[in-house]
């Protein structure tokens, strides 16, 4: 090294290679105490500032960056994706991928500008896409993603041209399903497959055609009861209520089952259909044509009926539970009101109107009290047992207005006064309780009592034998 005036040493830089024993010697200008070394494989070299048109910065400043190695094909894509360099390291960069073997990275399309060709190569990888933005001085390389493939979904449904075999194949499937469950048989196909089926024929527009063969189907089926019923209502009373009973009990049974494999065409095709019925309420209108409104069969089922309340009103022993059926079955086919009670409630009024006129005139007031309320509170477990809640009003009006209503003045003129003067308060206390249930019974029951008073209190003063007070001697 030798000495300059400007404080900087000029001195020489012997670079030497392992491959080859030459040496070779320059001399360049460095700062006294600034001196980087670099080493890399297999030769030693000094770098100093100004050195070269493309400057590479020395100590104190940061050393440059080391060579870009390009990765090799089993690493990933995204190592080296948004580098950004200048110009001449870009070229520099290109040009060494491509002298050491490294053909891994490509460029499609280039863009004009002052190093253009630098980057002429006709390889190319047809995996793998660069794109080269340039941007006021700096190139930016980012590589893009590989090529995205085209994904088509098919149908997994299998397309049948033929319509008719479609339907024909698929209500044979499902119409043997539902004559087992009618038959109460053994189902062979599974119910999500039967579902299916459904499903299936309704996606290719045969609701209506399935909707129709479905209640085609369940009509056919429940006219076959008809002699079985023709037969018991020749006997009628229970036998024949039962019978009616059971079938409407396995009827239900069966539809709902039938109409769980046939939901998907209830949700759908009536949705879309306002006009037609659901699968339930058409049904019940099937039992209802051809079953209850079967020739005699309503007007035998609710006279049964009657005479079964009717003997449990004079102590008998009925099935109380055949009777909640029957009357469930009415209500849910909507003849209840209709068909049901109002010649429930005539046949009410008949028997305790002839009951009220008998009890009054041969039981003791206190008894025919006693009768009265044991009345009222029967009729309202009746109403809790087995009739329907709607019937409880007028049914014990009816009852009030036969036992109390009708009879009341003759009960007051009657009994009162023994009431009275046998000092039977807990009678009285009755009497009042069923005088408050009708109209007008607590004012009768005034006018009675003020009667009654007077008339003792005249009886006591009138009366010669009765010890007067000292101040009246």
């Amino acid at each position: 090294m030798q000495s300059q005036n400007n404080g900087e040493t000029a001195g020489c830089v012997e670079l030497k290679s392992a491959e080859n024993s030459s040496t070779t010697t320059a001399t360049a200008v460095i700062p006294k105490t600034t001196t980087t070394t670099t080493t890399t494989t297999n030769t030693t070299f000094v770098l100093q500032t100004g050195a070269q048109k493309r400057s590479l910065s020395v100590f104190p400043q940061p050393p440059p960056p080391p060579p870009i190695a390009f990765p090799s094909k089993r690493q990933k894509m995204s190592d080296m994706s948004d580098e950004v360099i200048s110009d001449e390291d870009s070229a520099d960069i290109f040009r060494q991928a491509f002298e050491e073997g490294e053909h891994e990275y490509m460029f499609e399309h280039f863009v004009e500008g002052p190093n253009e060709d630098q980057f002429s190569n006709d390889k190319g990888c047809p995996d793998l896409i660069e794109n080269v933005v340039d941007t006021k001085g700096v190139r930016q390389i980012t590589r893009g993603l590989p090529t995205v493939k085209k994904l088509t979904i098919k149908n997994f449904r299998k397309k049948n041209d033929d319509v008719a075999d479609l339907m024909a194949s698929g209500w044979a499937t499902l119409e043997a399903a539902i004559n087992a469950i009618q038959k109460k048989q053994h189902i062979t196909t599974n119910l999500e497959q039967l579902y299916k089926v459904v499903e299936c024929l309704c996606g290719h527009k045969m609701a209506r055609s399935t909707y129709d063969k479905l209640l085609e189907n369940v009509r056919r089926w429940i006219r076959g009861f008809r002699s079985d019923l023709n037969e018991k209502s020749a006997s009628g009373g229970v036998e024949f209520m039962k019978t009616v009973e059971n079938l409407w009990s396995d009827y239900c049974e069966q539809m709902i089952l039938i109409r769980n494999i046939f939901l998907y065409l209830d949700r759908t095709f009536i949705l879309e259909n306002i006009d037609e019925s659901p699968i339930w309420e058409s049904s019940l209108v099937i039992f209802r044509e051809e079953i209850v409104l079967y020739s005699s069969v309503l007007k035998k089922l609710v006279n049964g009926i009657l005479d079964c309340i009717a003997r449990e009103r004079v102590g008998d022993q009925i099935d109380r539970s055949l009777l909640r059926a029957l009357f469930r079955m009415l209500r849910t086919l909507e003849l209840y009101k209709q068909c049901f009670e109002e010649e429930f409630l005539a046949c009410t009024n008949v028997f305790y109107a002839q009951e009220g006129m008998s009890l009054v005139r041969t039981l003791e007031t206190t008894d025919f009290l006693l009768h009265v309320e044991r009345r009222i509170k029967e009729e309202n477990e009746r109403v809790d047992l087995y009739l329907d809640e709607s019937t409880r009003t007028p049914l014990l009006t009816r009852v009030e207005k036969c036992l109390i209503s009708d009879h009341m003045q003759e009960v007051i003129d009657n009994g009162l006064s023994t009431l009275l003067n046998d000092n039977r308060v807990q009678d009285v206390s009755r009497l009042y309780a069923l005088l408050c249930r009708v109209e007008g019974g607590v004012g009768l029951l005034k006018t009675g009592f003020s009667a009654y008073i007077k008339k003792v209190g005249k009886a006591m003063i009138t009366d010669s034998q009765r010890i007067r007070p000292w101040w009246r001697i």
